[in-house]
């Protein structure tokens, strides 16, 4: 049996035919058509859909996790260097910083770096946790679950 998408399209295509048929209706029977009418639509739902085993997904989420950690700690000693040794120094050059950059580390001119410091890193790393949550829930997902899938397309979170 060959898995090629263009012999699964055209399967699909046939199937599809024969299930209108009154002659194929009577010769496997309505709850047979309605089995292949189910998977037809299973199939539809899930065609643009990028599936992952749960090991695959699990494997993500943890390197995920892994990353997560090494960016934080990095982000951490960078900002903490930056603020200690550097104040003046960074003070002088925030004012020419692209404004994306100044929204983010605008923290860190407060008279508490240490608040300051945790305020940047939660900002910076809240679009990773994101990313967290959307793997763990993949990861969770039992397999078969196209919850999140709509016909011919996937949400933008990625559910599929």
């Amino acid at each position: 049996m060959s898995n090629d998408l263009g012999d699964i399209k055209g399967s699909v295509k046939r199937l599809r035919e024969r299930v209108s048929s009154g002659t194929f209706i009577k010769a496997v029977g309505k709850g047979t058509v309605r089995d292949i009418e189910t998977l037809i639509e299973y199939y539809e739902l899930t065609k643009s859909c990028v599936m992952l085993t749960q090991d695959e997904a699990k494997s993500l989420y943890n390197l995920y996790v892994a990353s997560e950690g090494r960016i934080k700690k990095l982000l951490e000693g960078f900002l903490e260097t930056m603020i200690t040794i550097k104040s003046r120094d960074f003070a002088a050059i925030y004012p020419f910083m692209p404004s994306d950059v100044k929204e983010l580390l605008k923290p860190l001119l407060s008279s508490n770096t240490d608040e300051g410091i945790k305020e940047v890193l939660g900002n910076v790393l809240s679009n990773l946790n994101l990313l967290g949550s959307v793997l763990l829930n993949i990861a969770k997902r039992e397999p078969g679950d196209v919850n999140g899938c709509v016909k011919g397309n996937c949400h933008s979170t990625g559910s599929c």
